[in-house]
């Protein structure tokens, strides 16, 4: 009986060894290089077709169209990664986050970049990259309403108020968290809009509040000073890229790559180009300055039009440069003896052939 017993442990003893034999040769058969099957392919696949379809939300933040080219802080930063790269950057043009987010789900899209903020409930869903900024959740009203006495100091000041916020935003979460808390907040919430848009609707009084990253605001600010900050209404938040599903290798290329671009100051030195002037303004100069562009700029603007043309010059530069200099007041002048428009001085109106420097034109 003991022999059968033995001989009995002797058989299982070396079908457990087979078995774990079988078992770590078909995982690693699994994992060689030439047998896996491996889903993180979009890296192999963008270089392949050297091109990075990006998905692009259109604004003053992340891409626009300027006077010459494609510009912003996002578009600069990925046209970076496709440079680094060697490929070209093929922009899908989104107009609300929205969208954006709904484009990020094409077959073709690699990366959405749209102000995004990583927030818990989109890290659910979303595969994201790196963090490139970070920003704050802002309640934007209107300025007039501090002369009422209704402007909002807190989140339960906001309740009665006509909140208006873009639908699938950070916003939108964070409104909905705070209503599950209890809070009475009357919020719409667009499909429609950008958030540049809301904040033009708070400056021409349409909607009473809105809510806006704190670097959209500090762009925007100057383009509708009818507007102020209420309060802030979120804590400290990270924006990211979304990268397309099955992305591993892209996003550690992306890391390793993000890592040295920020070290060598590149990245310090892109959000200086867009965000260093923000910190400069004075609302008192900014409403004086759209008021002289109803009331000053269509008495003279035809000559910056004639002129520029002559010269090859953008009319709305030369329009600029007058403002700079005089308000676009033609009888401006100083101590220094520089007058009208452009404040010329009698040696530069000499080597400029100006005859009469009080003729505006």
């Amino acid at each position: 009986m003991d022999s059968v017993d033995r001989y009995t442990k002797f058989l299982l003893a070396i079908f457990l060894a087979l078995s774990f034999f079988s078992f770590g040769w078909l995982s690693h058969s699994a994992y060689e290089p030439g047998n896996r099957i491996d889903k993180s392919v979009v890296l192999e696949r963008i270089k392949k077709r050297k091109i990075l379809n990006v998905v692009l939300l259109n604004g003053p933040t992340t891409y626009y169209i300027g006077s010459e080219s494609a510009q912003g802080f996002e578009y600069d930063l990925l046209k970076a990664y496709a440079d680094y790269l060697g490929v070209t950057l093929s922009i899908t043009n989104a107009n609300t986050i929205k969208e954006a987010i709904k484009f990020s789900k094409m077959p073709h899209i690699d990366i959405t970049s749209a102000s995004l903020t990583k927030t818990l409930q989109r890290e659910k869903t979303f595969n994201f990259g790196p963090s490139y900024f970070e920003v704050q959740e802002q309640v934007i009203c209107q300025r007039g309403m501090l002369s009422k006495g209704n402007f909002p100091k807190d989140v339960e000041d906001l309740k009665g108020l006509n909140l208006v916020v873009g639908e699938g935003t950070s916003y939108s979460e964070t409104i909905s968290n705070l209503q599950r808390d209890g809070y009475d907040i009357n919020v719409t919430l667009d499909s429609t809009l950008s958030t540049e848009e809301l904040l033009g609707l708070v400056a021409t009084k349409e909607i009473d509040c809105t809510i806006a990253d704190s670097n959209i605001y500090a762009l925007n600010q100057r383009y509708f000073p009818q507007t102020a900050l209420a309060f802030v209404i979120s804590g400290r938040e990270q924006l990211a890229w979304v990268l397309a599903p099955d992305s591993k290798k892209l996003e550690a290329n992306m890391y390793a790559w993000f890592n040295s671009f920020n070290q060598s100051g590149k990245l310090a030195q892109l959000k200086d180009h867009y965000y260093s002037y923000v910190v400069f303004f004075d609302y008192y100069n900014n409403k004086m300055f759209y008021k002289r562009v109803k009331s000053r700029l269509p008495k003279y603007q035809k000559y910056f039009v004639k002129y520029g043309k002559k010269y090859n010059i953008p009319w709305t530069l030369l329009a600029a440069q007058s403002y700079q200099e005089s308000h676009w007041n033609p009888k401006a002048k100083r101590f220094t003896g520089v007058r009208r428009l452009m404040m010329l001085t009698r040696s530069t109106a000499k080597m400029l052939s100006v005859k009469n420097r009080i003729n505006p034109e």
